[in-house]
């Protein structure tokens, strides 16, 4: 990461690091240490570090963060192409969803200082939509946050193995998915509003503490879902065979996704839950289904993306509706159905 912002020639380049062994994995290069003993009390905390030791800049300021593994000088050049002594340039990575890295002004940073919590330059650029500058980059909604996550950035080469999987790192993905697996059973079973932590545990053999050391709530349980969920969809699509047309390629990722029941059985029985969340859950849970299925398309040449991904998913979502509305109705028929009234829809126009 450090190489790679170096590589856009700054004048300056800060690193903001919470322990001194990750500072001497970057001896040798052309970097200022920044070092932040308060990590532990949020995001707002490294940011403010930098920001205390950028007070005397009065120049526009690139941001990144070291977890964002598909970062490349594309997108690098394409922020800075905009920058602005008076807008922040801010990458966008769905309709709904945006941050870092981001090209931001002198005051946006001074700004910064007072910032609070786990949370980062959203707080600032949340009150001021319409003053930001868009970047589109769909690519970019993924970071390392689980170790779901970095097994995907591994296996699709976004970062380098390392020699042996921590045991640790092992256990705590097994736990994660059988957290997820009775969550799921029981949503089925009882339904989303009458399963509690305790019947989750319970269903895992575990303790409700070890739970909420993986998630805070169910509407948590079920975004982690849907997000695995949408990775096959991403997976389908990149590993389809050469030569598919666009819609061939989303009928590919539908077909792995019709291929298991527990999917549409699990988002039907959430849809009809009365959970005030829900609505939210679901909206974030399909925002990112279609930032990877944008990727996914993205990686195999696809024009539009974006715009491509959008479509695909509101089918989707369409025909969970059908189906969930009619439980003998097969998913298969009716996402190709609807792929076809679509192309014809769309040829005729």
């Amino acid at each position: 990461m450090a190489r790679l912002l170096l590589d856009t020639s700054p004048k300056r380049l800060f690193v903001v690091v919470n322990v001194p062994v990750i500072a001497r994995h970057l001896d040798g290069l052309d970097v200022e240490i920044v070092h932040n003993p308060n990590w532990r009390q949020g995001l707002s905390t490294s940011v403010q570090a930098a920001a205390r030791a950028l007070r005397r800049n009065a120049a526009p300021v690139l941001f990144a963060a070291v977890d964002q593994c598909r970062l490349d000088p594309a997108h690098l050049q394409a922020l800075l192409a905009k920058a602005s002594d008076t807008r922040d340039v801010v990458t966008r990575y769905n309709r709904e969803a945006f941050g870092i890295p981001a090209v931001v002004t002198a005051a946006t940073v001074r700004h910064a200082e007072r910032l609070e919590g786990d949370r980062g330059f959203g707080q600032i650029w949340k009150s001021k939509v319409e003053d930001i500058v868009l970047v589109d980059a769909p690519h970019m909604g993924f970071d390392l946050d689980t170790p779901a996550e970095l097994a995907t950035a591994i296996r699709n080469r976004w970062i380098d193995a390392p020699s042996a999987t921590p045991a640790r790192v092992i256990k705590h993905a097994k736990t994660r998915q059988t957290l997820m697996d009775a969550a799921h059973t029981l949503f089925v079973r009882h339904g989303y509003d009458e399963t509690s932590f305790d019947d989750i545990a319970k269903a895992a053999e575990t303790s409700r503490r070890t739970v909420f050391r993986y998630f805070d709530s169910k509407s948590d349980i079920a975004l982690a879902w849907m997000t695995d969920v949408g990775e096959t969809l991403g997976a389908a699509i990149r590993d389809a065979p050469a030569g598919l047309s666009t819609a061939g390629l989303l009928e590919h990722g539908f077909a792995r996704f019709a291929s298991d029941d527990r999917p549409r059985i699990s988002l039907g029985t959430i849809a009809r839950a009365g959970a005030g969340d829900v609505k939210d859950l679901s909206l974030a849970g399909f925002a990112r289904w279609e930032t990877i299925v944008a990727d996914a398309l993205a990686g195999r040449g696809i024009v539009a993306p974006v715009l491509t991904a959008r479509i695909g998913i509101a089918l989707l979502r369409t025909a969970l509706d059908l189906c969930n509305a009619d439980p003998n109705a097969r998913f298969e028929n009716v996402v190709t159905d609807l792929l076809r009234q679509a192309r014809a829809n769309l040829t005729n126009s």
